[in-house]
């Protein structure tokens, strides 16, 4: 069977609205990509500004289709609905592929010399500035339970988690370093998505181990 592709929202798409509404059979509802606007608000834990994509969705949403992706005539997943007003005809999502361009991101960074840290912090201005928590920006003290709240990764070796760390306090990247770069990103309450990749550190950048498709196979 053909594999799904995750795309940016196209305006006026047909989709499949994927999920178990109300803890039933899975079901695909019709429904229609609406307009994707840049807007600025505060996040969830009253800070900001932060500057948010919200993708609309035509369709009929129930309990059980938040998290779910909306999939088009292609086969190709557009958006996932990550928030909805319940029971009416329209619902809300977010661009899906952020998650897939935050390890893009790492893999052109990660070179002998950039610590831990650095790629870390790359990646958390991406979210950033999508609208997303990190512990980039977070209070002393705060607990996150949405955004990005972990590391990018961690050294890979004898052990499942070793030196260099991808975190706030990371080491320094040498040449032969094997790396778990494992980017996400979490909704309370919904759901997230987390994409990990084992990478080998070469003398001037690193080469990707993992060898499986992203896509999401039916």
């Amino acid at each position: 069977m053909r594999p799904l592709t995750l795309v940016d929202p196209q305006e006026g798409s047909r989709v499949a609205i994927v999920g178990y509404p109300e803890n039933h059979g899975l079901t695909a509802a019709p429904g229609r990509v609406g307009q994707t606007t840049r807007f600025v608000s505060r996040d969830s834990y009253g800070d900001g500004p932060v500057v948010r994509l919200v993708t609309t969705i035509r369709g009929m949403i129930r309990p059980g289709n938040s998290g779910g992706p909306a999939i088009d005539e292609q086969g190709r997943v557009e958006t996932t609905v990550f928030a909805a007003r319940i029971g009416v005809d329209s619902g809300y999502g977010v661009p899906s592929s952020l998650v897939r361009d935050a390890l893009d991101l790492a893999y052109g960074a990660i070179r002998p010399g950039l610590t831990g840290a650095e790629a870390h912090r790359l990646v958390c201005e991406l979210f950033e500035a999508h609208g997303f928590v990190t512990q980039l920006s977070k209070e002393p003290g705060q607990v996150l339970e949405e955004g990005f709240f972990h590391s990018l990764g961690h050294g890979v070796g004898l052990e499942v988690h070793e030196l260099p760390g991808l975190g706030r306090a990371g080491e320094a990247i040498v040449a032969g370093d094997v790396l778990a770069v494992e980017p996400g990103l979490y909704r309370k309450g919904f759901g997230g998505c987390r994409l990990e990749d084992l990478v080998l550190v070469t003398d001037d950048g690193c080469e990707v181990l993992t060898n499986h498709p992203y896509d999401l196979a039916p």
